[in-house]
């Protein structure tokens, strides 16, 4: 005995497949919700197109750091990724990094950075630096207000010293980075 499927007339079979493929038949959300990303996709487009590097999100004008020309007494803000030293105003310029204990009454240089005299050279007339081009061994740090004096590798065991900030004359607290705007 064999079972038969009924019989259908064959243009019932095609109207019902039909309608299962018709737009009419899809959710309305699922449109709407492609629609929405469309538009979303176009906002930041056009942010990101008519603001350039200038984009607000993240920093008004691109990473920034902070630098030094007098041995870290006084710092100033400029594009981060240069390559140190670097002529400002007449006067080298080097890196530096700027700490508070205070919440930001009171700052101070923990150390400065340069490059090597062989970086210095493999990057010559370039205006910027990625970290990722830099080899081992191609920074130096010192601590500041010592002149031209104790320059060490980057990558010397007594850099982490030079580097570790500690709050002056004694002063209770932890440390905080205080960023270049």
């Amino acid at each position: 005995m064999t079972l038969q499927a009924p019989d259908r007339p064959k243009s019932k079979v095609r109207r019902d497949v039909a309608n299962r493929n018709s737009s009419a038949e899809r959710p309305k959300w699922l449109l709407y919700a492609a629609i929405g990303a469309l538009v979303v996709a176009v906002i930041v487009l056009l942010v990101f197109w008519r603001s350039g590097d200038k984009v607000g999100l993240v920093a008004p004008v691109g990473p920034q750091a902070w630098y030094t020309v007098d041995d870290g007494k006084t710092w100033f803000a400029d594009a981060a990724f240069k390559p140190v030293p670097f002529d400002h105003q007449g006067k080298q310029a080097y890196r530096c990094v700027v700490w508070t204990c205070d919440g930001g009454k009171t700052k101070f240089v923990s150390h400065l950075e340069r490059l090597t005299a062989a970086a210095q050279k493999q990057f010559a007339g370039k205006d910027k630096i990625q970290p990722w081009e830099l080899f081992p061994g191609s920074q130096e740090v010192k601590p500041p207000l010592t002149g031209e004096k104790g320059w060490v590798s980057a990558g010397a065991p007594t850099a982490a010293q030079i580097t570790t900030p500690r709050c002056p004359d004694g002063k209770s607290g932890k440390p905080t980075l205080v960023y270049a705007e």
